[in-house]
């Protein structure tokens, strides 16, 4: 019964996280996507943009041709040693570049920029 609680322990506190970061996102208007596709330059939302460093799936030259439209003051995060899969619980993506780091640490680093970007730390 104990080897259950602690298995279960973990999903619970990963879905409770994941709860506050949707809460989060409707709170603050948050739009996640590798693309922008849309021009906010002058929308007046504030932008937070992350990816890891050896992330594989991303297209880097149309992420960064897209950058047109996104606003001057754009905040964007590169997490060092981070993967296109480290950002979530899916499992390895094809293309994807190898992780230096955990997915524990990626989605810990990128919770704590993302905090602190909402002034919230």
């Amino acid at each position: 019964m104990k080897s259950q609680k602690k298995k279960a322990f973990p999903c619970r506190v990963f879905l409770f996280l994941l709860t506050v970061l949707l809460a989060v996102y409707v709170a603050f208007g948050i739009y996640v996507s590798d693309y922008y596709h849309a021009d906010l330059t002058d929308s007046g939302l504030r932008v937070y943009s992350t990816y890891g460093s050896e992330d594989g799936v991303l297209n880097r030259e149309k992420y960064e041709a897209d950058r047109i439209n996104l606003p001057q003051d754009t905040t964007e995060t590169v997490i060092d040693g981070g993967c296109h899969a480290g950002f979530g619980s899916y499992g390895a993506q094809k293309g994807d570049g190898a992780p230096v780091i955990s997915a524990e640490e990626q989605q810990q680093q990128t919770a704590d920029a993302l905090a602190a970007w909402m002034n919230l730390q």
